[in-house]
């Protein structure tokens, strides 16, 4: 987990619950938009770009490249009268997984379904994704307070919390497309909202689980490492119901 300045600004307007999961946020594969150089193990330092609408962009650089700071204005008060991150994609993690829980099994002609708990219970492919990892952004509700306004955006685009999940059915967030390389090798594509994320299909098995359920489930959180999730799929449940991960269904389109 990077080391990260905080001015003391950002610390008062955000509170001590928002500066301290920001550390999770920002990976270490994430580019500086600075420099254009990949983080790494480097200090890091953070600036907030506050709108008018009371959300508050936070972007990290290399300590080296810019100072900590609260700046205030709309996308035009950014400095050099540019957002951050606008010349170059924003890098994510993501990895590929199989999980058995109340997950939706897609029938012909018909939205996926949630299955309900014990022996309906099916063997699921999921890719977990952690969207942003040189930025995230966050709504202001009291001073000291707020709530991850990157995870309301992606419950506006259909992603679904652990309280929703009984409703049934998941709404469809996406598209998925396999690109194989070979009989039993495979990358795993994904365009859900504004994003297209990707992670290679690790084995047979799960590239025929992911052809045989007709797509895949996608888990969108900042607060875990996709590795992690992915090696113990247990954690996801109870990244689920912690709130830290939205879950959606992308159906598979022909490559």
């Amino acid at each position: 987990m990077p080391v990260i300045d905080v001015a003391d600004v950002i610390r008062t307007r955000l509170g001590l619950p928002t500066v301290t999961a920001l550390a999770a946020r920002f990976g270490v594969d994430g580019t500086c938009p600075e420099c254009g150089a990949r983080f790494g193990t480097s200090r890091l330092s953070l600036c907030a770009y506050a709108d008018d609408d009371e959300h508050v962009t936070l972007v990290a650089y290399h300590a080296g490249c810019r100072a900590t700071a609260w700046l205030d204005g709309g996308p035009g008060g950014y400095p050099d009268a540019e957002p951050p991150l606008t010349a170059r994609a924003p890098t994510w993690q993501a990895a590929m997984t199989s999980c058995v829980t109340a997950m939706p099994a897609r029938r012909p002609g018909r939205r996926p379904r949630l299955r309900s708990r014990g022996p309906r219970g099916m063997q699921m492919p999921l890719l977990v994704v952690h969207p942003r990892l040189e930025s995230s952004r966050v709504r202001l509700v009291h001073p000291g307070e707020t709530v991850n306004a990157d995870m309301e955006e992606y419950h506006s685009f259909g992603f679904t919390d652990a309280a929703d999940l009984a409703e049934g059915p998941l709404t469809a967030v996406g598209a998925a497309r396999l690109m194989t390389a070979g009989r039993d090798s495979a990358r795993l594509v994904v365009r859900a909202g504004f994003d297209t994320w990707a992670a290679a299909v690790p084995s047979a098995s799960l590239l025929s689980l992911i052809r045989s359920r007709g797509g895949t489930l996608v888990a969108v959180g900042c607060e875990s490492d996709p590795e992690d999730l992915a090696g113990d799929p247990a954690q996801v449940a109870t990244a689920l119901d912690r709130g830290d991960l939205l879950l959606g269904w992308t159906p598979l389109h022909p490559a």
